[in-house]
């Protein structure tokens, strides 16, 4: 048996949610504070001050994501388009990608700097 895996927007558009789908998985990856971070960074739309704003309503970056969309409204700054984005935000393969990008170069670059510590 060969299993797909689809994005959070068509699942919602196959069960007619209007709604994110409650307890969703995040598209299989786990989701943390870092994890949360990098996905707000890629919502559009979305800059440092409306993170921040977001940040300090929902109390972190992981429940902004838990968030219905009165309680992202109510975020200076934040209007249906954008809690809308984040609602609907799914591209949760390419926040994975950024951090196997990001352990990529610590590996590459961690031995040479523990070098040069050394050498100091």
């Amino acid at each position: 048996m060969t299993v797909k895996k689809v994005s959070l927007s068509f699942v919602r558009q196959i069960t007619g949610s209007g709604q994110p789908i409650p307890g969703n998985n995040h598209g299989g990856i786990v989701m943390d504070e870092r994890t949360a971070l990098i996905a707000l960074n890629m919502v559009p739309g979305l800059g440092s001050v409306r993170i921040k704003r977001l940040i300090a309503y929902c109390g972190s970056a992981e429940n902004v994501f838990s968030a219905g969309a009165a309680e992202l409204k109510a975020v200076e700054g934040i209007g249906a388009e954008i809690s809308r984005s984040i609602l609907y935000f799914d591209d949760f393969y390419s926040v994975d990608g950024e951090l196997e990008n990001a352990a990529k170069k610590m590996s590459r670059y961690l031995p040479s700097m523990t070098t040069a510590i050394r050498r100091t």
